[in-house]
């Protein structure tokens, strides 16, 4: 089913993301599934469009280093067009909602 899509994608993201970065930095996996908790809980149902998990997970990961370092730009950063279009569309979500 469509809301099946929308929770397999979540739960894929969560897992990478543990996945990446759970070894290299425990705080950082924290704030990044924090991150993805409130933001897929915000999209929702929306996220069921979502259909590559590996650009959701890069596209939070930056946005936590975005935030961790007072919202350095990251312009500097070779991305793809979808992760660029996901770090982009967190960041509208967060500041639109304040989370």
């Amino acid at each position: 089913s469509i809301n099946q899509l929308g929770t397999l994608i979540f739960k894929a993201v969560k897992e990478g993301i543990i996945k990446k970065y759970q070894h290299e930095d425990p705080s950082f996996t924290e704030y990044a599934i924090t991150l993805a908790n409130r933001f897929f809980f915000y999209v929702y149902p929306l996220e069921k469009e979502f259909t590559n998990p590996n650009a959701w997970i890069e596209a939070i990961g930056l946005c936590v280093k975005h935030y961790l370092t007072e919202n350095e730009s990251i312009d500097h950063i070779v991305l793809d067009d979808e992760v660029r279009s996901a770090f982009s569309f967190i960041l509208q979500v967060d500041k639109s909602l304040n989370i």
